[in-house]
């Protein structure tokens, strides 16, 4: 398992956990499947990933992920029910980040979240969440270890 795969599945078991639906979509593609699909659910909208060398673990990868909560569809909504779709939100957000910081692998940085309403690249009511997240690299690289091919490379002219 890549640490790719591995991040993914724990953002979907963290979803499982809170009985909401888990989407991976681009914010564009999100508008056109919320409309399909009733709240709450999250969807990871964005995903970078980068890495750097430690001597005593190997490559640590680090990922920025954004999230977005919707907790409502309404169109007109009363502001009662902005303000209950963002505590609603913010809530599911908040456990969701809970679940992921428990892993054991995983290593939270930093996080910020921001409510949303009715964006132009999003449907509904909700919150958005930014999370900067370390792994350790965690493909076993098992296939090509023993390929030495490019160890020494003899430049002859």
């Amino acid at each position: 398992m890549t640490s790719l795969e591995f991040i993914l599945e724990l953002f979907k078991v963290s979803a499982d956990q809170l009985n909401v639906e888990y989407v991976k979509e681009t914010p564009t593609r999100l508008q056109q499947w919320a409309t399909k699909h009733k709240p709450p659910f999250v969807s990871l909208i964005d995903l970078s990933e980068s890495g750097s060398v430690n001597n005593t673990q190997g490559n640590l990868i680090t990922y920025d992920v954004a999230f977005v909560f919707v907790a409502n569809l309404n169109k007109d909504p009363s502001t009662e029910q902005k303000i209950q779709s963002e505590i609603e939100a913010d809530k599911l957000a908040k456990q969701f980040l809970w679940f992921v910081k428990r892993n054991i692998d995983t290593t939270v940085n930093s996080f910020t979240m921001s409510e949303f309403f009715r964006d132009k690249s999003y449907l509904g009511l909700g919150k958005g969440l930014s999370i900067n997240l370390t792994v350790p690299d965690k493909d076993t690289y098992c296939d090509i270890y023993c390929n030495e091919s490019t160890k020494d490379i003899d430049c002859k002219t």
